[in-house]
């Protein structure tokens, strides 16, 4: 039997955890709550397990409220998401932003496929993890981070 350990990038959680730091918010703490005591502070780039992750916004939900999502990337810009972060903040359409996002996601986490269908003058994005989050409310969690995420990379165009 395989064993397979989904990674994404650390500059992920880094909005999550810049929110904290400015909320008075035990950062230490929280990333040893969940095993990440070891986050790559100097490394945003590195990976890190993206069960590991999730359990991270699960735990930030229940501290501070189901739209903590939303709240962190309120106060977030698209550069503060790392390299697909810089990518993106030269596109100029919320489409070609998706669109890059999507192509990039390989490069950003193992197992989450993001796909962008296009069809006259709207798209649709669909987000689909390769495994199974260990419930509902942790997928619930990581599912209004991405919808966040999808908001500010919009945004990020300058475009409706």
């Amino acid at each position: 039997m395989s064993c397979y350990v989904p990674l994404i990038r650390a500059d992920v959680i880094a909005p999550a955890l810049r929110w904290m730091v400015n909320h008075g918010r035990d950062v230490d703490a929280a990333l040893r709550a969940v095993d990440l005591g070891w986050y790559p502070w100097d490394d945003p780039h590195a990976t890190m397990p993206v069960k590991n992750g999730a359990h991270f916004f699960f735990n930030l939900g229940r501290s501070d409220g189901a739209d903590i999502a939303f709240r962190v990337i309120a106060e977030s810009g698209v550069r503060d998401i790392g390299l697909l972060g810089n990518a993106i903040a030269r596109c100029s359409t919320p489409r070609s932003a998706l669109t890059l996002a999507a192509e990039m996601m390989p490069y950003q986490c193992t197992h989450e496929l993001l796909v962008v269908s296009s069809g006259g003058d709207t798209c649709t994005v669909t987000d689909n993890w390769a495994f199974l989050f260990k419930d509902q409310e942790t997928r619930h969690m990581v599912q209004q981070y991405v919808l966040a995420l999808i908001d500010m990379i919009c945004r990020a165009t300058g475009q409706q």
